[in-house]
């Protein structure tokens, strides 16, 4: 009788844990360049947010659901392999949609990224040389509602609750249009408040090294992007809109970009072609940014690249890619008033450079 409840209660236990087995992945990607950088020719051999990560997913009977953590990964400098974090979340997904709970992009994120007008991601020729963002959060909330006529909606908020009690802040939403027949369209909003301004800070100043102190203002953003592909050619625009948010590159390389002060705005213009032919894509993207002061002070800058790319099979591709950015030194001297020399915001707006990559992905 015994010998018979063990083999029953076995055989329940081994189903119960088949039904719900647990798959366990390893993913990555390897992105490589080496790079000849103006005036100087100097050259250097860089890790474009080449990631490393593992992804825990299991099926249940009405919904799915996986964890998945991504580090960046560098190591070439000598320094440790793994990096920060560059996200990790957890969602449940089915019939009702997508929740995620985690650090990840924002809806307004999600949108941007939607309309695949950024074609070549973390190279010289990435359109964040004018300003577009791709924003993240920690402790985010996001929910995607199913898809509907074409019509994909995104809403999130940051869930770090604080000791006002205030639970949710920082809302974003996220617009995105694909009926399948070649146009895309995205719209974002979203309002990082104080205290989604002082996890960006809180990064800053943990990972950077910088000093930057509380902040209190409400910073918006504004998006508006839209493609069409038609054959073998993809023709994109894209705008960005920010206030209260400050071009960081010249002295803090964070992905977020941006350092907050308040009466300084940023507005970015873009477009984007692409000619497919073969195993082989020629891409052209030009863009303007104006950032703007409370005082009326201005710069602009410009950018434009071409980039040639060469899909070798479907984890790996090659490719080459040229930049060519500048802009108006003394006036942005004149907005940044946290004491960056005319140096460093010549290494910021006048950049030249050619890239030969490599991409990887497993």
């Amino acid at each position: 009788m015994n010998k018979k409840m063990l083999t029953l209660t076995a055989a329940a236990v081994l189903s119960t844990s088949a039904a719900f087995a647990a798959d366990v992945r390893m993913f990555g990607h390897a992105h490589l360049d080496l790079r000849v950088n103006a005036p100087d020719s100097y050259g250097t051999v860089n890790s474009n947010d080449s990631t490393l990560g593992f992804r825990v997913s299991a099926d249940f009977s009405d919904f799915k659901a996986y964890f998945k953590h991504t580090f960046l990964v560098d190591g070439f400098d000598g320094d440790s392999l793994l990096g920060e974090n560059d996200a990790s979340y957890f969602n449940i997904y089915g019939d009702f949609g997508s929740v995620r709970v985690g650090h990840q992009p924002t809806s307004a994120s999600l949108a941007y990224l939607f309309t695949g007008n950024n074609h070549l991601p973390d190279s010289i020729a990435d359109f964040s040389n004018v300003g577009f963002t791709e924003y993240e959060q920690t402790k985010a909330f996001v929910y995607e509602l199913p898809v509907y006529s074409g019509f994909t909606l995104a809403l999130g908020v940051n869930a770090n609750g604080d000791t006002t009690k205030k639970l949710f802040s920082s809302p974003s939403i996220g617009l995105m249009y694909d009926e399948g027949h070649g146009l895309k369209l995205g719209f974002g909003y979203e309002v990082i408040d104080d205290r989604g301004l002082d996890l960006i800070a809180q990064y800053l100043n943990q990972v950077e090294g910088l000093n930057v102190g509380p902040q209190a203002s409400n910073s918006k953003m504004l998006q508006l992007g839209g493609s069409y592909e038609f054959d073998n050619i993809m023709v994109g625009a894209q705008f960005e809109q920010t206030q209260n948010l400050l071009v960081a590159e010249s002295v803090a390389s964070s992905r977020y970009g941006i350092i907050p002060q308040d009466g300084v705005d940023r507005t970015s213009f873009g477009v984007s072609g692409k000619l497919t032919f073969g195993n082989n894509a020629l891409s052209v993207n030009l863009g303007t940014e104006k950032i703007e002061d409370d005082a009326g002070n201005e710069a602009n800058n410009h950018f434009a690249s071409i980039a040639l790319n060469h899909t070798i099979n479907k984890r790996v591709n090659t490719y080459i890619a040229f930049r060519n950015k500048h802009g108006d030194v003394a006036d942005l001297q004149t907005i940044l008033k946290n004491g960056v020399t005319s140096q460093e915001i010549e290494n910021l707006v006048r950049q030249r450079a050619v890239a030969i990559g490599m991409q990887y992905k497993f």
